[in-house]
């Protein structure tokens, strides 16, 4: 398990008062709709655009409308947080909050290896206690932040897995992720902010990482 991925454990900073107005409601309006069928979301950009900041805004305000079950924010300074080992077993951790998803990773447990990253991994810790903790009315969110700084080879790994298991989401089940760069894909929203953008993931994981 990795320590200190919160972002309250983190410190970090959030969005200045009517600033980034524009990406904000975007991202919780994505975040807490049913009707969209767009599971994981993307923000892209340069360093030092905010994209962090704008993470931990969204999962501070989705944490208060109680629809946030994990957090994981990526940090060189904190070195547990950058093993790609430790992603899927730290975001069951957290999972387990649920009874129902605690139930579903105690018996996937019994037959995965929680040291290994890998699809298998994924679904065991993520995609089946996801789909347990499902429920009726509102959504369910994960923020992952900063995965371009996991160690070299998680970062194409996880989106290559992530990728493969995103269409088997619920369709109350949302993912936020950051990462460095830009993706080929078309933009669905650009602040005037920042130049951050707000991708469709199904689509940038696969322009990445052909």
């Amino acid at each position: 398990m990795a320590h200190r991925v919160r972002y309250e454990e983190q410190n970090k900073a959030f969005c200045a008062p009517n600033t980034r107005v524009g990406i904000l409601k975007e991202l919780e309006r994505w975040a807490t709709e049913l009707s969209d069928d767009q599971h994981i979301c993307w923000i892209a950009g340069i360093p030092g655009s905010g994209k962090s900041t704008i993470a931990a805004t969204i999962a501070r305000s989705l944490k208060n409308r109680d629809v946030l079950c994990a957090q994981y924010f990526i940090s060189r300074n904190v070195p547990d947080s950058t093993d790609p080992q430790r992603l899927f077993p730290t975001i069951a951790q957290q999972l387990a909050e649920s009874p129902a998803a605690a139930r579903v990773i105690r018996d996937e447990l019994r037959g995965t290896s929680a040291d290994t990253l890998a699809k298998e991994q994924a679904m065991a810790l993520l995609l089946k206690p996801i789909q347990a903790a499902s429920r009726p009315s509102g959504t369910l969110v994960i923020v992952i932040d900063a995965l371009d700084e996991l160690q070299s080879a998680g970062t194409e790994d996880v989106p290559s897995i992530l990728s493969s298991i995103a269409s088997q989401f619920p369709k109350n089940a949302k993912r936020l992720g950051c990462r460095l760069g830009q993706c080929r894909v078309p933009r669905l929203w650009q602040s005037p902010c920042c130049t951050a953008l707000v991708l469709a993931v199904l689509l940038a994981w696969l322009c990445l990482y052909p």
